[in-house]
């Protein structure tokens, strides 16, 4: 009777290595709280620091699921397969080829939908994340409304700044990262171990079967659908034009997602006023992040370097930023970022 087992050793170590890296499907569907019931965003209390909450409030993890990487049952067949399970995985982790994958649904315009996709092994370092951004769907509050937005619409309206501070949606993109690193591939808090992440990609699309934008609409107008402010007495609102109606029906492009990402995280390692203080975990456990689209241009953000250029900050005691900045680029160095 054949055997796997009894296969040459090298053919042996490709066949898991393809099991190693096997992807589960990637969610077809909206689950129907997410497209048609409204979800009530929290906000702190605290001036500029409003919309931090709204991150943590607006990532929509699976609680249900489990994220099991692909060795677990293959180490539990038996001792041998155990055995060769074990060298698929040295081979894999010295490679310096470890890839999670990991699904992510941008729901209306205000929350994330994630979905890790595949997780070989469980590692405290990956050679590259890469995540998938798939666009669905246009804001409910906005969609389909013939009148201005109203003051709540706005304020809600994830696109839109809070306080002076950056728009809210992005505070979702941060956490999510700072969710991964401090936690590993998992779906709740302090699962897995902390992970250090040496290249993330992040490929942004739209969600099949999602409304596209409309021909020949630029990215301004599409925002300008969107940001019509109240009327008052001495200046009465304008009536809302046909265009301004079905541009706020259509999701946005993923160009634009990729420029709003790469300009508002890059905001964030510049060490702004706004940037939160769990900055750091991003700065000494990511390597570089790459943003891309359909267009072919694609946007890179290297934490590192950024922060080599940085000068001593506004705030702050010179000395202690000096020392701290140091001692994040010899952790990076270390990791092998720089």
């Amino acid at each position: 009777m054949f055997r796997l087992l009894d296969l040459p050793q090298e053919l042996i170590d490709v066949i898991i290595s393809f099991a190693l890296v096997a992807e589960r499907p990637v969610p077809t569907s909206i689950p129907l709280e997410a497209s048609e019931a409204g979800r009530s965003s929290h906000f702190g209390s605290g001036g500029v620091y409003s919309a931090w909450d709204y991150g943590v409030a607006n990532i929509m993890w699976d609680q249900k699921s489990q994220t099991t990487p692909n060795a677990v049952p293959l180490l539990l067949v038996n001792r041998m397969f155990a055995s060769a399970t074990r060298r698929a995985v040295e081979l894999l982790v010295a490679s310096n080829r470890l890839v999670y994958k990991l699904d992510v649904v941008l729901v209306d315009e205000r929350e994330l939908w994630p979905t890790w996709t595949s997780v070989p092994v469980i590692c405290p370092v990956v050679d590259r994340l890469a995540v998938t951004i798939r666009i669905f769907g246009a804001d409910s509050d906005l969609r389909g409304n013939e009148t201005e937005p109203t003051p709540r619409q706005r304020k809600f309206w994830a696109l839109s700044p809070g306080h002076n501070s950056p728009p809210k949606l992005v505070w979702c993109f941060f956490y999510l990262f700072q969710h991964i690193l401090c936690n590993g591939p998992s779906t709740r808090a302090k699962q897995i171990s902390p992970l250090v992440i040496r290249h993330a990609i992040v490929n942004i699309m739209p969600f099949p079967g999602s409304p596209d934008q409309l021909d020949g609409a630029s990215d301004d107008e599409w925002m300008s659908a969107r940001e019509r402010r109240q009327g008052n007495v001495s200046n009465p609102p304008q009536p809302i034009s046909e265009q301004d109606n079905l541009l706020r029906a259509v999701s946005m492009r993923p160009a634009f997602l990729k420029i709003f990402m790469a300009r508002q995280l890059s905001g964030f390692f510049h060490m702004t006023f706004f940037a939160p203080p769990t900055l750091r975990i991003l700065h000494l456990q990511l390597g570089q992040i790459t943003l891309a689209s359909s267009d072919d241009e694609r946007a890179y953000i290297d934490p590192g370097l950024i922060l080599a250029e940085l000068d001593v900050p506004r705030y702050g005691p010179p000395g202690i930023f000096a020392q701290w900045k140091a001692n994040v680029l010899q952790v990076r160095a270390e990791h092998g970022f720089d």
